[in-house]
């Protein structure tokens, strides 16, 4: 026997309910007989940019109506992109049928739904088995870029060209990683001198306290965001060659900027 095949599923079951999360991992350990066929799905193809994946979709022929839908963050989870640098700059909006006959080559778009708390899906009796569709996105990935002051986007280019040696646009994610650990280790050095100049001017035991107490939270903070931004750039490179685009660089730089105090720019205590 072989374990049923769930290519749909792609992360891990998210429920607070103990007894539901049992029930959900029970059906995914179900045996069924090699060469048995699963009526309750079928597959279509997502293209976007240079990503073709499979996605497994519920079949409305032999399951209720109502669990027969696809989710934008089911399209994210498929093309790589959730928990990437891209994630919350982009959202499904339509899927578009290629080789098809004209009369069914029209967009199929996200549209709220009653039975579904008026959130966006797609109902699957509108998909069919084996055909490609490319997804189109609402695409803001550029406001992350456009929202930084010109000082900033100064520096995430200067950053950039530096390692990216060849002058192709791509860079090592490698080289980025390491990056990132030398700028928590910068960053770190930046608070132990704010530390230090603070806890010199300080007249009694309690504010000590305090300002010790205060470093440690900047330290987990700035650890805090190095984890996200390694995770990031880790998923980023969807296609697992170890190479970061100027786009996917300039993201995380632009997440990084927004969502962490440079030390060496700001008073802490």
């Amino acid at each position: 026997t072989d374990r049923l095949d769930v290519p749909a599923i792609k992360r891990p079951i998210a429920t607070p309910d103990p007894k539901v999360k049992s029930i959900l991992e029970k059906y995914l350990r179900v045996e069924v007989k090699e060469g048995s066929h699963d009526s309750s799905k079928f597959h279509v193809y997502l293209n976007f940019e240079d990503t073709t994946q499979t996605l497994w979709v519920p079949n409305p022929r032999t399951l209720p109506r109502r669990s027969c839908v696809v989710w934008p963050y089911e399209i994210k989870d498929c093309l790589g992109i959730t928990s990437t640098v891209s994630d919350v700059w982009m959202t499904p909006i339509a899927l578009n049928p290629t080789g098809v006959p004209s009369e069914l080559s029209g967009a199929i778009h996200f549209t709220p739904s009653e039975r579904h708390g008026s959130l966006p899906v797609i109902d699957t009796s509108l998909l069919r088995q084996g055909v490609t569709y490319t997804v189109v996105f609402e695409d803001n990935r550029h406001r992350a870029f456009e929202d930084l002051t010109e000082e900033q986007q100064q520096e995430i280019q200067a950053t950039f060209q530096k390692y990216d040696t060849s002058g192709d646009g791509i860079i090592s994610r490698e080289e980025c990683l390491v990056a990132c650990k030398n700028r928590t280790e910068e960053g770190k050095a930046a608070i132990d001198k704010q530390f230090e100049a603070a806890l010199s001017n300080a007249t009694t035991q309690a504010q000590r306290d305090e300002i010790s107490a205060q470093k440690q939270v900047h330290y987990q903070k700035i650890e805090e965001a190095e984890t996200q931004l390694m995770a990031q750039l880790m998923k980023a490179d969807v296609d697992g060659n170890g190479e970061l685009s100027e786009q996917e660089f300039y993201l995380a730089e632009a997440w990084w900027m927004k969502s962490t105090l440079n030390p060496t720019k700001v008073a802490l205590f």
